[in-house]
This record gives structure tokens, sequence and C-alpha cells, in this order.
């Protein structure tokens, strides 16, 4: 966890890279290695200037940054994080759709809904406006429903969750959680009770799937099954 000297040792490699006249080039895991450094040196611009490079190798290295901060379970890499993103807007363009989106699940695992349901919007928006909505992933609409879910915005949070199935019938975490949703309130039983076993007929042994059916099944007061 010496970052300083790491940083003097991967500038040191990529000064031999970009010097070697044979070269083609620093790879994407080298300057995604030196962001991380970077980061953990909290040298936010500095990082974000790294992940740029890397990002323009690798699309999927800025996803691959998200997924390593999430495994920190720190506060500060998280507040970082959010600072490295928000610097990339401008510098990245092409990848706007995506900071936008990391930045609100960065802001959702703080729990801090409101923001994140702002950002998700403006995804939204932003991609009708372009002319862009089709090409929004299931799990765009995922996200942006559970945070609507967890403001207690239900109506809105089911149009998402049911534009994820749309999108991606074999979605088994979408059945679940609208499942988990209508059983928590105690409406829409029967059809609950089908989204359920929709996700569990792709997940039979998970464990939270089989925690929400027993769930359902309560509400139906059929206690044995349960």
């Amino acid at each position: 966890k010496d970052y300083p000297q790491a940083m003097r040792y991967f500038g040191k490699t990529l000064q031999r890279v970009e010097n070697d006249p044979d070269s083609t080039g620093p790879a994407a895991s080298l300057l995604f290695n030196y962001s991380l450094a970077a980061h953990h040196a909290r040298l936010y611009e500095e990082a974000a200037d790294l992940l740029r490079k890397t990002a323009l190798l690798d699309p999927a290295s800025l996803n691959a940054y998200l997924q390593y901060v999430f495994q920190q379970d720190e506060d500060v890499q998280t507040i970082t994080a959010q600072k490295v993103f928000a610097t990339l807007l401008d510098p990245l363009p092409e990848q706007r759709e995506a900071i936008l989106t990391n930045l609100a699940l960065l802001f959702s695992y703080q729990q801090n809904f409101e923001k994140a349901i702002r950002l998700f919007n403006q995804v939204e928006r932003e991609a009708t406006d372009s002319g862009k909505l089709g090409q929004l992933t299931d799990q765009f609409y995922y996200w942006y429903g559970s945070a609507q879910e967890r403001m207690g915005n239900i109506t809105e949070a089911e149009r998402l969750l049911k534009k994820t199935i749309e999108l991606n019938p074999e979605h088994a975490a979408a059945y679940n959680y609208m499942a988990y949703m209508w059983a928590e309130k105690g409406t829409n039983l029967k059809q609950a009770e089908a989204y359920i076993l929709q996700a569990l007929r792709h997940e039979p042994d998970n464990a939270a799937f089989l925690d929400t059916h027993g769930w359902v099944l309560f509400m139906k007061k059929d206690y044995a099954g349960a």
C-alpha cells in the first residue's frame, strides 16, 4: 500500500514504453493499474486522466474500475471514484451515458437514492433527446427501478422493472424484485407468485428467490407452503 512508490514505478514503466520505438504503446492493463494507484493516493485528476487513456483502449475499464471500488467497501474510495467519474465527463463525451450511470450507482451504494434517481433520469432523458433510448440496457432499468423502490416510488419502480423484463424476459432478479415488492405490500399476489416462479425457473437454488416465494405464500395465507 505504498501508493506513491507504486506510482513512481508505474511512471517509469510507462516512460520506457513510450520511449521504445518498437512499442505499439502502453497496454490497457498498465494504464488501469496505474490509475488505481493514483486513486488510492487520492490524486483523482491523475487517476481520471489515466482511466481516460485506459477507456480509449478498452471501454469496459470504466465498469471494471467501478467494480473495483465497490470491492474496497470504504466510503473514502466511493467519494474518490465520484470525483474521478465527474472529472471524466468532459474528456470522454462518447462514454457520457456510462459515466453518469456509474455515478448513479455510486450514489445508490451510498444510499443517496435521491441523487442516484436524478442521474438515472438524466441518462434516460438525454437518451430520449438524442434518439438513443433503445440503447439503454435491461440492467440500467433494473438499477434505476431499484433506486426508485428504495425511495418509496413504487409506481415508477414497477414501470422500470417491467421495462427490464420487457428487454430481457430472462432477468431473474427483476422478477424477484417485483414479486417481493408486491408481497411486501400484500398486493398483486397472484402475479407476484407467477413472477417469483419465473425467477426460480432460472435460478432454482437462489436463497433470496426462495425467501421471496415463502413471503408470497405467507401473504396468500398458504402457511404450510411458506
